[in-house]
């Protein structure tokens, strides 16, 4: 075939390719929306790109200047991989380098989704973004959004952004960026290149409140609206639906029609809109016409349980096919008033705002900041001496604050970390940090800040160099005189301020004195609850503020539901916010509350999942001292907190289930973590409060018998397994009231294997606790010593639950303090350990495996005896048993009638193993329950 035939038959194939039916063939294929309206594609072709194939493609830019050498190399290179056979290659050489599109024309009433390719080579130590801008005609930039660096797999990568929608009306246009960032050192041989951008125009979905942060007191406050544009059908149907914080369905409205109205473009219809700015050529011609309408919906959340974190999902449907064409979910909080029995307490709760006024402006954060419990509020401070006026802003937003009971602590920082489009998350980058700015000559840094000192250090008392990631003053040399002439240069007027800094958890302190009062301790990563128990017990509080950071990191591939990661989240939350308080934290912050759906709140300012826990938390124990811990019949983990007060708080939870029954208070309330009050249900003159994974806070308790309770002891915690002996032994307690108290006390030794009717734990019969009488006295906060004997007649080894009651007469003549306090002794030494199990085999005989380990460091041997009624005893003989365990079996014929059927209601037998130690006088004692 003659040559211009072939070229003549490409054109037909590109034709082809470029029709609309096989357009929206593509798009299928790619993934991408099928109501996508293409409104920019680039392939670096010579047909449209590179007219004069100069191997530059026609309308970009590229950013010239310093750190951006001109001898970068950037051209169009063939490429067979991509759709086009093209691509825009940038060969690094060692620096770095910035890449624009032309402007391309864009309507605030549509959504835009950005998709490109972009393949990374030998470029390990350099960092590769795509930036999507929304400018004015002007030029201004209103909104900019930056992807995250893109992984350098030395392949083609598919990335997308959006779909997002310029909020600002004034936008009418759109720039890509592609930038590449020069690590510590360059790559030289580097290579970025990119291929195949589109830009698809999308209708538009909002979903708002009627509250510009979503927080509400109010239930019946909430007004959900939802505003359509850019559709093509004009009356849609549009689906509300109302979902907890686990994304569990609670309510719904019926599918309601929207009735549409067309878009009008300076009162046109916005067919082929050609009224642009000269310099506009990309994009124009591809805004048909559209719809747009707004409907609203007031969920009905006081049938839900009033207070909580909800989420409403938003769907569009079509009329014409029933599919889902579009939806969208917000996040919105309703928070309790505070009890009022609780009082108002200063306390050490705090949020760092590493973006200042954004997402939220100061006027917004000084309404919703008092309302979560925030008592602290770091905030980075920098402005240019020409613009005073940011400086008034601050001033008047600290007043604010303050006029609310918060505190201001002013961050100190390097000032292009407020120009960074997104906050810096943990450590600045190399060349930023805190000892970088002020650890060098003064006369560098000091015409930075001393406009700023000048005007608010004596507004703002506390001060922080540095984010709370910062902690590149560790390690400095001569740090506490350094600090001296660093604070002596910023407050130079002699202000009476409070300086902190950033510390590793790591590293130890310095000895006082020192030239700074606090401590911000950080770790890499964040210590989680037990870690951070563990440091903050190695830390002398008596010495330094210390103030902690909450971040919670859940990666646990157990769990499988998000209902199961979110109690996660939040338990593990409040797990580290009891930590901080435990161990008497000055201070206690989260780093980055705008941190996700999954944080406190959300980038744009919404309520998360955990913002109610932590206002929960702040609200009950802001200002609370810790005051230890109680032993709870059913075994929940449970701290108690006194606020200023007086009232005492209990925080709670158990990994399974269950009910805690036991005399609390006269008036007890229990709390969730949403904020919602119940009461405890009774049982007798007990109260009974339900227990599970999630936390609750149960307020109300009585101090005095909450102190009286966790001052019970035993004065020797294990029983020598002998038996038919007394042993020795004596109760000590200290009188919780302020006043003497006198009533009668009684030990209960509860039978384990056994329960009588109704549940409750029967007497053991092989323990005998004998006491001088049961009547006692004692005075005022005073030591009481009550001596015993105990016998024991074949007792089982290892921990036994004992319950002691408690009959007092007080501070009232006509009430009578009743509750129980549950201890624990140990019988036996502790270095012979016997573990005892069942189970049918397949020929259903009952198989008993018995292992004992001793690890007292001297062999032993025992004779060892199996009990069952009705059977005869088995025996058995352990020689020289040493720290390795020692295993014996032992079978029973016909097993189904040993383990019981509950269906004709047979019990399973109870089976007893006595090993009596030889040479010696112990016995040791199992009990147990056959099981299948």
């Amino acid at each position: 075939m003659p040559r211009p035939w072939t070229a003549i038959a490409l054109l037909l194939v590109v034709a082809t390719l470029a029709s609309p039916a096989s357009a929206k063939r593509r798009r299928s294929l790619l993934g991408r929306p099928v109501d996508a309206v293409e409104v920019f594609s680039c392939g670096f072709d010579d047909e449209k790109w590179d007219i004069n194939y100069d191997r530059w493609p026609d309308r970009w830019t590229r950013h010239e200047g310093p750190g951006y050498p001109h001898y970068v190399e950037i051209g169009i290179d063939e490429d067979a991989s991509t759709d086009s056979g093209r691509r825009l290659r940038v060969r690094l050489d060692g620096t770095q380098a910035i890449v624009a599109s032309p402007p391309i024309r864009v309507m605030p009433k549509f959504s835009y989704s950005l998709e490109l390719k972009v393949k990374i080579e030998q470029a390990p130590l350099s960092k590769v973004f795509v930036r999507l801008d929304y400018l004015t005609a002007e030029g201004e930039v209103k909104q900019a959004i930056r992807t995250d660096p893109i992984e350098a797999t030395g392949d083609w990568v598919t990335v997308e952004v959006g779909p997002i929608r310029p909020r600002d009306p004034k936008v009418d246009r759109a720039i890509i960026t592609i930038e590449t960032e020069r690590g510590a050192q360059g790559d030289l041989r580097g290579e970025v290149s990119i291929a195949d951008l589109w830009i698809g125009r999308l209708p538009s979905l909002d979903v708002s409140a009627n509250n510009p942060f979503h927080v509400y007191t109010d239930p019946r406050d909430v007004v959900i609206n939802c505003s359509l544009s850019g559709i093509r059908e004009r009356d849609p149907e549009i689906r509300f639906q109302l979902l907890d914080a686990t994304s569990h369905e609670i309510g719904r409205q019926g599918a309601t029609r929207l009735d549409g109205r067309p878009i009008v473009e300076q009162k046109q219809l916005i067919r082929e809109e050609t009224r642009l700015a000269s310099d506009i050529v990309d994009g124009v011609g591809n805004h048909s016409v559209g719809f747009e309408g707004s409907t609203e919906w007031r969920p009905r959340i006081e049938e839900h349980g009033e207070y909580g974190f909800y989420q409403v999902k938003v769907e569009m449907l079509s009329r014409e096919t029933g599919r889902v064409m579009y939806d969208r979910t917000i996040t919105l909080a309703v928070i309790p008033p505070p009890p009022t029995a609780i009082g108002k307490a200063r306390g050490e709760f705090g949020w760092t705002l590493p973006t200042a006024d954004k997402p939220l402006a100061f006027p917004a954060l000084e309404k919703v900041l008092p309302l979560v419990g925030v008592n602290w509020v770091k905030l980075p401070i920098w402005f240019p001496e020409a613009t005073p006026e940011r400086g008034e802003q601050v001033i008047q937003f600290a007043e604010r604050l303050a006029a609310s009971d918060i505190e201001t602590v002013g961050i100190i920082q390097h000032p292009d970390l407020l120009k960074f489009e997104e906050p810096v998350i943990g450590a600045p980058p190399e060349g930023y940090t805190a000892a970088n700015v002020f650890g060098g000559d003064a006369s560098r840094w000091m015409p930075l800040y001393d406009h700023i000192m000048t005007r608010l250090s004596l507004r703002i008392r506390w001060w922080q160099l540095g984010g709370d990631h910062d902690t590149s003053f560790v390690g400095y040399e001569d740090l506490i005189s350094q600090i001296w002439d660093i604070r002596h240069k910023l407050y130079r007027f002699g202000q009476d301020v409070g300086l902190g800094l950033g510390w590793r958890w790591d590293t130890p302190l310095l000895p006082a004195p020192r030239s700074w009062e606090f401590h911000q301790l950080t770790s890499n990563p964040p210590l989680q609850s037990a870690e951070l128990e563990s440091r903050l017990a190695g830390v002398d509080a008596e010495t330094t503020r210390r103030w902690v950071l909450i971040e919670p990191v859940i990666d646990d591939p157990t769990l499988i539901t998000e209902e199961a990661r979110h109690v996660a989240r939040v338990r593990e939350f409040v797990k580290q916010i009891v930590a901080a308080k435990r161990h008497g934290a000055d201070g206690i912050f989260v780093p980055s509350p705008f941190s996700g759906s999954h944080g406190l709140m959300t980038p744009s300012g919404k309520p998360g999942e955990l913002l109610l826990p932590w206002r929960t938390c702040a609200s009950l124990l802001g200002g609370a001292e810790y005051l230890g811990q109680l032993r709870l019949p059913s075994g929940s983990e449970n701290w108690l907190f006194r606020r200023q007060n007086g009232m005492v708080v209990m925080v709670t939870w158990n990994d399974r289930q269950t009910e805690e029954a036991l005399y609390l208070g006269d008036d007890v309330h229990i709390i969730d973590v949403w904020g919602k009050h119940t009461k405890p249900g009774r049982q007798g003159h007990r109260d009974v409060v339900p227990v599970g994974p999630m936390p609750r806070f149960v307020l109300g308790l009585h101090e005095a018998v909450a102190r009286m309770r966790m001052s019970v002891h035993f004065e020797k915690d294990r029983v020598p397994s002998i038996f038919g002996q007394e042993h020795a032994n004596a109760l000590t307690l200290r009188n919780g009231f302020p006043q003497g108290v006198g009533g009668q006390l009684t030990m209960f030794v509860p039978d384990r294997l056994h329960t009588a009717r109704g549940g409750v734990p029967r007497a053991s019969e092989q323990w005998t606790i004998a006491t001088p009488g049961k009547d006692f006295g004692v005075g005022p906060s005073s030591e009481y010593r009550m001596p015993i004997e105990i016998r024991l007649t074949d007792a089982a080894i290892g921990s036994q639950p004992i319950r002691i009651d408690f009959d007092l007469e007080a501070d009232r003549a006509d009430h009578r303090y009743r509750f129980s306090v549950w201890r624990s002794l140990e019988v036996g030494l502790g270095d012979v350990t016997i573990d005892v199990a069942s189970k049918l085999d397949e020929r259903e005989r009952l198989v008993v495996r018995q292992t004992m380990t001793n690890t007292s460091g001297r062999p032993l041997s025992f004779k060892c005896y199996l009990h069952v009624r009705g059977r005869r005893r088995k025996r058995a003989q352990v020689f020289e048993a040493g720290p390795e365990p020692d295993i014996k079996t032992y079978t029973y014929a016909n097993g189904r009638e040993l383990t019981g059927d509950p269906a004709l209601g047979i019990e399973p037998a109870e089976i007893r193993l006595r090993a009596e130690e030889i040479d010696g006088p112990r016995v040791l004692i199992q009990r147990f329950i056959a099981a299948p």
